[in-house]
């Protein structure tokens, strides 16, 4: 099965590489994709101004078997795992919050619109 996947960008990027996203980004540095060609249209680093593009991939993915994981080895190291790397990002983030920033929390409650000076 063949899967169409779109990434919205302010370029066009053939090749997708990780490690040079937003590090700010929900969920850390990614490759953000979707199945949805609106929604990367909208994130497409399309401004007021400024054009932005929805690059499109295809994805050939086919089962090969599996392996169990059994929970007597894998659960502790996922919940270390887990806990660390929240731990670890939350630290980064604390770090890098300065006076004045906003938050998308803040501007969900506060309903901030688009044109609110305070959105960089």
């Amino acid at each position: 099965m063949i899967k169409t996947i779109y990434h919205g960008s302010n370029k066009i990027i053939e090749k997708p590489l990780f490690g040079f996203g937003k590090t700010y980004n929900d969920y850390g540095l990614g490759f953000y994709c979707t199945e949805v060609l609106d929604m990367a249209k909208e994130w497409g680093g399309v401004s007021k101004d400024n054009d932005g593009f929805a690059n499109i991939y295809e994805i050939a993915i086919q089962y090969k078997g599996y392996e169990v994981a059994e929970s007597a080895q894998c659960f502790s190291k996922k919940e270390l795992r887990d806990k660390t790397a929240r731990r670890q990002y939350f630290d980064v983030e604390k770090n890098r919050r300065q006076r004045g920033d906003l938050y998308i929390v803040q501007i969900l409650d506060e309903e901030i619109k688009a044109d609110d000076p305070r959105l960089r």
